[in-house]
Parts: C-alpha cells; sequence; structure tokens
C-alpha cells in the first residue's frame, strides 16, 4: 500500500484498553480482535521505530460502577480492577517506550471515561504533541467526544482504521460515529510514512 501520512516530530499514537476482556472469551468479545491486536503491533512498530511517543491506556473498572446495570443499555462488568479481564491482550506486544495510562472508573461516577481525569492530557501538552493517531479498543459512547475534545483543544486526529474497532454493550449495535463537521482522518497503518532525519528521533 502506498502511504500517504507523513509521520514527524509532534505526532503520538494513542491505543485505547487493548485488554483481554474484549478478547474471545472476554466480557465484550469484538470479532476482530485479534486483526485489530496485530494491526496495533505493526503501529507500535512504525512509531517507536520513528522515536515518536505511544501511549496506552486501560480501563481499571470498579465492580460497582454503575454504568454495569441490567435492562436498557447498560454495559456488561468488564475489564474489572485485579481480574484476569483487565489484563493486556496476551499478544499484544507492549513497547518498552510506551507510557502507560491507566483510566480508573470510581463507584459513583457514570460517565464515559475518556480520558480527562488522568495525566494524559498534561502528557500532549508538555511534550507538544500536534497531531494524535487514535487506536484500540474504544467504546462507541466515547468515541465521537474523545474526537471532538481533541479537535476542541487544538489537535489534529487520524483514526487507524485497522488498529480500532468500536464497541458497544452485548446485544447492541455500535452507535452511528457521528463525526459531521469534524476534522477527522481516517487512515490505516499501511498509509504511514516516517519523515523524520536521525537527528530529530525522539526529540519530542
Amino acid at each position: 500500500m502506498e502511504p500517504t501520512v507523513s509521520l514527524t516530530q509532534g505526532d503520538a499514537l494513542i491505543a485505547v484498553d487493548a485488554q483481554r476482556d474484549f478478547l474471545n472469551g472476554g466480557a465484550l468479545p469484538q470479532v476482530n480482535a485479534e486483526q485489530v491486536i496485530l494491526s496495533l503491533n505493526r503501529a507500535f512498530d512504525i512509531f517507536e521505530n520513528a522515536g515518536l511517543l505511544i501511549f496506552i491506556t486501560r480501563s481499571l473498572n470498579s465492580p460497582d460502577d454503575p454504568r454495569f446495570q441490567t435492562g436498557g443499555r447498560g454495559w456488561p462488568p468488564h475489564c474489572i480492577v485485579g481480574t484476569r479481564g483487565a489484563e493486556f491482550a496476551p499478544s499484544l506486544r507492549l513497547p518498552a517506550t510506551a507510557h502507560l495510562i491507566s483510566k480508573v472508573s470510581q463507584q459513583n461516577d457514570g460517565t464515559p471515561l475518556g480520558f480527562q481525569g488522568t495525566e494524559l492530557p498534561a502528557l500532549l501538552k508538555s511534550t507538544r504533541m500536534r497531531r494524535l493517531f487514535l487506536a484500540g479498543f474504544v467504546k462507541d459512547d466515547a468515541l465521537a467526544d474523545l474526537v471532538r475534545n481533541g479537535v476542541a483543544t487544538g489537535y489534529e486526529l487520524f483514526l487507524l482504521q485497522d488498529a480500532l474497532t468500536v464497541v458497544a454493550p452485548s446485544g447492541h449495535a455500535a452507535q452511528p460515529l457521528d463525526l459531521k463537521g469534524i476534522e477527522a482522518v481516517f487512515v490505516r497503518t499501511g498509509e504511514l510514512a516516517v519523515r523524520i532525519a536521525d537527528g530529530e528521533r525522539g526529540a519530542a
């Protein structure tokens, strides 16, 4: 595939919640989970070899999270702190240089978990990131907000199609991704090319 997006300093990869509960046998299995993991590993290689920043998030949910309710469109309990389902996918190759971001849910807070309340926004600002490449397992009630908030904060947003899946509650179709008026670019990992001089690698 001919590369169409040139990576450079100021670009960062954000890999969201590649955890066991989204794999076959987990609480919220995704049919394309293993392909997403393969593409994530490919993206890790590209960004790490270029000396670009990689942020990897994980959800650590409380078993009493109010989103885990019966009826309606409630989410089943998943990625519960201390359980096997909260572990990273075994085939995920975690880069040694990656920054690990834990998203810890609060018992009395049922709002969708984005990146607020974590150190990620401050890290992105302090490292002067300009473009964010989003991948991984993102809940359908959070993806549009993540993109909108990112763009509103001044970042250019790229969605890595082959390394991204939209997660919906069991038995429900994913909500349509409404990005009307939002400048988010859909790309694939095979379309990424590195355009960084050797002296600039790792300078971010």
